[in-house]
């Protein structure tokens, strides 16, 4: 059975090094003006933008800012960032393997484990920009999170000092995962409440002991919170100013955000279809008909079924595009959740012990615990989003592929069938390389060709983009620079969602770059407060539908006398739909 394990390393080993090669060969490709654009305008003037969002921003900013970074250096924070979080978690739950599950060798490496995280946390690059945004530092501090819960779920008798520092680095992190994304921040730390009370219940600490686990927490937060102070603003002032927003853009406070959760979840429960149904009820009766004692021919007929079900899932999941259709993406990750339950559910029927005595309860506690936690991530990561949850789950399934590697591995155990364990890993693998390599580079987001195929290079950025994109900034760039004088950080303004032409331009934006109904309230109001100077030299990106009569009054207030002194120099066609924009100076500033 050795050669099984050293087989499936190697293939683990292939994964990584294929996926992280693709990923920096991407690197240099493709830019969405649309998300990207805006994600990098909040990066460059985080004081123009949403609060929720500019939070994370202006730190990041403020870290990197002096550098004056572009696309490729955002990216490239974002992958080693990545891959860092997920050796990470991968180290802890490793542990968590050895202690909870088995004590002997179990065929699986750290290498294999940091294989299955890592394969779950590169997804959210098949359905969004490659750079660095809320989203996925989100995601990365997700994963440390719930390597450091693992951590502290999984130690028994640790050393005092060790533990302390756990539960400081804690409360570090979930302060930093309210300033990437409050909602799943306040979420998370009722999950991390809900945790500290598991290990109070599971170890009976003296009060003493808990109390001083709880203030490195709170320590830890509370020194973050006031460093953040010094580089933003007074912490309680930043959560005024959040909580302002999330009225304006929900028309209801919080209760706004619950209603579109539950209309979101609705949708995406619509929205998933299981034609394989049928794979988890038949992997049950695998799992009943294994056991430790099983003959040679048994084990061949079970790896079979599990191979023909894995292989059926895989099929369905290219025959229905699932890979890229992002409504319907989530669909075979589901489907392979479902078929390990299957599996494992029928096998501890199998191999019930007799003695329940000889069960060590605190052992399967914590091994229970660990395993609702990974189930729950991707629930709580996507409160808060304005994306289908079919499409934001994506970005979290670093913990149902960790969920599925437990699952397998206590399959494992109670059986002793490696070989399906690596068959349904391998399906992991293959489902996760198709879905990013036909997600990110045959159908990249809102780019209309394939990565593979980009052959123009923006200036100054250094970046391939397709030619509706190239074509679209070198005619603006074009009109600009014959009609006017075009400096750096010249104000401009699109009305279209394509912040990422300002961006390019290398331009500077007031307000909120950005266009939809349920945020046009707060979009005035930020466009009225912008401290931005300079406005009266103002460019305007204006679609034929023309700029509503609020937002035309404030601009008038802020001294942008649109439309009575503003020419259009020209019009070129939106990169992404089929209309013209027009472009629109002030006549001062006409040669």
């Amino acid at each position: 059975m050795d050669i099984f394990k050293s087989i499936f390393q190697n293939i683990a080993v292939s994964f990584c090094l294929f996926t992280i090669a693709l990923l920096v060969w991407s690197l240099d490709k493709g830019f969405d003006l649309s998300d990207e654009g805006y994600y990098l305008m909040c990066l460059k003037f985080p004081s123009e933008y949403f609060a929720a969002n500019q939070w994370g921003n202006s730190i990041l900013g403020s870290v990197f800012g002096w550098l004056n970074p572009g696309i490729i250096f955002y990216r490239v924070v974002r992958l080693i960032s990545t891959v860092l979080s997920s050796v990470y978690l991968a180290h802890h739950l490793s542990k968590l393997i050895k202690a909870q599950i088995t004590n002997r060798e179990s065929g699986i490496s750290i290498i294999i484990v940091f294989a299955v995280v890592f394969s779950g946390a590169v997804l959210s690059y098949s359905i969004y920009p490659t750079t660095i945004s809320y989203n996925s530092i989100t995601v990365i501090l997700l994963q440390l999170i719930v390597g450091q819960i693992i951590c502290i779920i999984n130690t028994s008798t640790p050393k005092r000092a060790a533990i302390n520092a756990s539960f400081f680095g804690l409360g570090v992190l979930l302060m930093m995962l309210f300033v990437a994304k409050i909602s799943t921040g306040i979420f998370m730390s009722f999950l991390i409440l809900v945790t500290i009370n598991f290990r109070s219940v599971l170890l009976k600490p003296s009060y003493r002991v808990f109390l001083t686990e709880i203030s490195f927490m709170l320590i830890g937060a509370v020194i973050f919170s006031i460093i953040l102070s010094f580089i933003d603003r007074p912490i309680f002032s930043r959560f005024e100013l959040i909580l302002e927003e999330l009225k304006l853009r929900t028309g209801e406070k919080m209760a706004g955000y619950i209603s579109g959760y539950y209309v979101s979840l609705s949708d995406s429960l619509a929205r998933i279809r299981m034609k394989a149904f049928w794979v988890p009820l038949l992997l049950f009766c695998v799992g009943l008909l294994s056991k430790k004692n099983n003959s040679r021919s048994q084990l061949i007929l079970q790896t079979s079924i599990i191979l023909t079900s894995l292989g059926y899932i895989i099929y369905l999941a290219i025959k229905e595009d699932y890979f890229s259709n992002m409504y319907t993406m989530l669909n075979p990750y589901i489907m392979i959740l479902l078929a390990a339950i299957g599996l494992v559910a029928g096998a501890i029927v199998a191999n019930f012990p007799k003695n329940l005595e000889e069960v060590n309860k605190k052992k399967i506690a914590r091994l229970i615990f660990g395993l609702g936690i990974l189930f729950i991530i991707p629930i709580i990561g996507t409160i808060g989003t304005n994306n289908p949850l079919t499409i934001q789950a994506i970005l979290f399934l670093f913990s149902w592929s960790s969920l599925v590697l437990l699952l397998l591995l206590i399959f494992t155990e109670l059986t002793g069938n490696r070989i399906g364990l690596y068959i349904m890993l391998m399906s992991v693998f293959v489902i996760a390389t198709l879905q990013l390599y036909i997600g990110m580079v045959e159908h990249p987001y809102r780019i209309s060709q394939p990565l593979d195929k980009l052959s123009k290079k923006l200036p100054r950025q250094n970046v391939y983009v397709d030619d509706k994109t190239y074509n679209c900034v070198n005619e603006i760039t074009n009109l600009l620079k014959q009609k006017i004088v075009l400096e750096d950080n010249h104000p401009m303004l699109d009305i279209n969602t394509l912040p990422g032409l300002v961006y390019i331009l290398n331009g500077k934006s007031p307000g909120v770059i950005w266009s939809r109904k349920s945020i046009n309230s707060w979009r005035s109001q930020r466009l009225a407060q912008t401290p931005m100077l300079g406005l009266e030299k103002l460019i305007l990106f204006v679609p034929k539908s023309g700029i509503s009569k609020n937002y035309v009054s404030i601009l008038n207030e802020k001294g942008v006398l649109y439309p009575q002194n503003y020419s259009s120099i020209g019009e070129v066609k939106h990169p992404l739909y089929n209309y013209k924009l027009s472009i629109m100076v002030p006549n001062s500033l006409l040669r």
